[in-house]
């Protein structure tokens, strides 16, 4: 019987035109009322926000790490004085999240990259070509082997793609040659061929093939191969060698008297040693040197695959500085032998990383187009990654292109980028270029603890608890991030290789659940097994259940609209919970914010003749002197004394003026409520029946719901305004 849960987040959507009331040149020339820095506007807000925060779970703010490498890593809690404390940049990035999601305003903060996925082995690129470059400064391709084929049909030529590859081998065809074993690759240094800068090759090998003549390819598209080939089920894989002991030879190791009986080629070798190579990998390639007809290598397609390496390689870095013990492992892996670049200028967090990058002399695998005279893709290995037709910022921009952040195609602002400030992105720009920026007018402070237990930590320093692994799905994993662009076909399961802007859209913002209580006091969020795997995991020291905080925020120029948001960033609804700090997923970060007061400055009362000599700041107050505990009374002396006397603030009515978008506060809220996941159902990450482990193998969900065989295959369907929220089957 299947047991149902909930998946550890959802998504707020933002699939509306975006919001709007200040122009790129409005920005731009200072025009703008309110969003400036340089005079303070009449009418205008401005003054100090009083929050306290209370922590309703364990907590982890962390701060310095240490160890890692083969070990699990140890996250120091944050501390300010001596004791824990929230960063000021957490609070901005958490409030201000709030903000945009509840205004469908632009993504300040997303990444923006190509949405690559492995492809099936149904779609496996078996073909080789040479690059070399022109004189022009592009590249053609010279085809060496055929692709495999299924052998016997009357249109052999052609492949399931449709691929006709007769016009690039009418004058030559080669299959190539699988050379070695599994023994003997993980062993050996295989020698490798690389192309020197005048054009000739270096490394050419000898060996003894079987067969009378080489494979070729008939006029009618059939295959002449002597008997000379591996097969399986019908399918033309590679040439087979003259024995299976045979191996590539040195021009000076081949017997002069026999020099007739050899084969002249290329070897292309992936080696083992430094790479997590599958299992499966039982062979090196030896590519016998028969060149087909050159083909143009479009720009479009160099690109494209230079987007697909430097997405993999990013994967390896961190910081600019590379995360791998063995440079080997560095993703794509490349042959043997041969240099990831040629000293290209490298994208900053790559500089020390290299990322891979086209050269004259490189075997890569490749697929022509359909008419068999071009190229329309090239890749490192055979199982390639596929992409969807447009990045990560192009499925947001079909949306809306202000949903996206902001950069020179951008022609407004949105209302959480007027408050919260801008910098725009200038590096599609070539040759950079002076950019448009904005700076908030929301200043947070650092949350300092104000009260709680002599020790806040759960446990003793030295006494660190691991966490389980803090992993998720890496986009575009559309079963989880996206949904359909018709409302009615909102649950039907998206496969990869079928992901497009044109039928798709992403689902929107991510937000994480509430676990149930249960789960939470009895520490679910653990692992079970702390040396498993330990160079994936982090230790931790919690702040206790009931710890208290307080933070303020400083605020100027703000309109009653914009002061409103605000004040719902910082509290949606009475029954709304945030989350904060390290393993959200996992359930841990659970706090309420109160806002304990807002003291407001009249800016033309502050700087009168009459008030010139006052000690007063604020003019205009509202606060809860309760909940002002701890330290904080003291910390806010001066604001709870100018609150006596001051004019009242009438909070509902400065909520009241912000005007939310409704369909994404009310998921929005939903999502912040711990009463909207039902008690008997868990949340956690998407785990089988099959999995005694939840901590392992956790990739199985994944792939039994993509599998061909499953009939009832599960999508995140969006959050629904009422009901239950949606919940997947194990």
């Amino acid at each position: 019987m299947a047991t149902r849960f909930y998946n550890p987040y959802h998504f707020v959507p933002a699939k509306d035109k975006v919001p709007t009331n200040l122009t790129r040149e409005e920005l731009a020339q200072g025009k703008s009322v309110s969003a400036r820095h340089d005079r303070y506007s009449p009418k205008l807000h401005s003054g100090r926000i009083v929050c306290r925060i209370e922590t309703e779970g364990p907590l982890v703010i962390g701060g310095t790490r240490t160890g890692g490498g083969r070990g699990a890593s140890v996250a120091e809690p944050f501390e300010l004085e001596g004791r824990p404390a929230i960063p000021a940049s957490t609070l901005r990035g958490l409030f201000s999240s709030i903000a945009e999601a509840s205004s469908n305003s632009a993504l300040r903060v997303l990444e923006k990259r190509p949405l690559s996925f492995r492809k099936a082995m149904t779609e496996a690129l078996s073909a080789i070509g040479w690059v070399k470059r022109t004189e022009a400064g592009g590249y053609i391709l010279i085809p060496l082997t055929l692709p495999t084929m299924e052998e016997g049909k009357p249109d052999f030529a052609r492949d399931r793609k449709g691929a006709d590859w007769k016009p690039l081998f009418r004058d030559a065809a080669n299959l190539k040659v699988f050379i070695g074993d599994v023994r003997s690759i993980a062993s050996d240094p295989w020698a490798t061929s690389s192309m020197t800068p005048d054009g000739k090759w270096r490394g050419t090998v000898y060996m003894r093939l079987q067969g009378t003549a080489p494979p070729r390819l008939q006029p009618d598209g059939t295959l002449y191969i002597d008997e000379c080939c591996h097969e399986r089920d019908g399918t033309v894989l590679a040439q087979k060698a003259a024995s299976p002991l045979e191996r590539p030879l040195k021009a000076a190791e081949v017997p002069p008297e026999r020099s007739g009986e050899y084969t002249r080629g290329l070897i292309r070798a992936l080696g083992t040693a430094g790479r997590d190579m599958p299992h499966t990998k039982h062979h090196e390639l030896f590519i016998p040197l028969l060149y087909g007809t050159p083909t143009p290598l479009p720009q479009e397609v160099v690109n494209r695959f230079h987007a697909v390496c430097d997405e993999r390689t990013s994967e390896c870095t961190k910081g600019g500085e590379t995360r791998l013990e063995d440079p080997r492992a560095l993703l794509p892996y490349h042959p043997v032998g041969t240099a990831r670049n040629e000293g290209y200028d490298l994208p900053l967090w790559d500089k020390h990383a290299q990322c891979f990058r086209l050269k004259p002399g490189d075997l890569v695998y490749f697929r022509p187009s359909k008419d068999g005279r071009g190229v329309e893709e090239i890749a490192m290995s055979a199982i390639w990654r596929g992409q969807a037709d447009v990045d990560s910022h192009g499925f947001f921009e079909k949306i809306d292109p202000n949903l996206v952040p902001f950069h020179p195609g951008r022609n407004a602002i949105t209302p959480a980028e007027a408050l919260f400030g801008l910098v725009e992105d200038m590096s599609g720009v070539e040759g950079g270029g002076r950019s448009l920026g904005l700076a908030s007018r929301v200043r947070f402070s650092p949350a300092l603890m104000s009260s709680g237990e002599a020790e806040p930590y759960l446990v003793r320093q030295g006494q660190e608890q691991t966490l389980k692994i803090l992993g998720q799905p890496k986009p575009p994993c559309p079963s989880l991030y996206f949904t359909s662009r018709k409302a009615e076909q909102a649950g039907t399961f998206i496969e990869k290789s079928q992901l497009s802007s044109d039928h798709h859209q992403p689902q929107g913002r991510k937000m994480y659940l509430h676990h149930r209580e249960r789960d939470i006091e009895s520490q679910a969020w653990k692992t079970r097994e702390p040396h498993t795997d330990a160079q994936m995991k982090t230790c931790v020291r919690p702040v206790k259940k009931g710890t208290v905080y307080h933070f303020h925020l400083d605020f100027d120029n703000l309109t009653g609209e914009e002061l409103g948001m605000v004040l719902y960033a910082l509290r949606p609804t009475a029954a709304f919970r945030h989350k904060v700090g390290m393993g959200k997923g996992l359930g841990l970060g659970k706090i309420r914010v109160d806002v304990a007061g807002i003291f407001g400055i009249d800016r033309e009362k502050r700087y009168s003749s009459a008030e010139i000599l006052s000690s007063r700041r604020y003019h205009k107050a509202q606060a809860t002197s309760e909940l002002f505990d701890g330290s904080a009374k003291a910390r806010y002396a001066r604001e709870l004394q100018d609150a006596e006397g001051a004019e009242p603030v009438d909070l509902a009515v400065v909520r009241a003026a912000f005007r939310k978008h409704p369909q994404a506060a009310a998921v929005l809220e939903r999502l912040g409520d711990p009463a909207s996941t039902a008690r008997d159902v868990p949340v956690h990450t998407p785990t089988t029946e099959s999995q005694p482990n939840p901590e392992k193998d956790t990739y199985k969900w994944f792939v039994a719901n993509a599998d061909r065989r499953n009939t009832q295959k599960q999508q995140l369907r969006p959050v629904p305004a009422q009901g239950d929220l949606p919940s997947f089957n194990r």
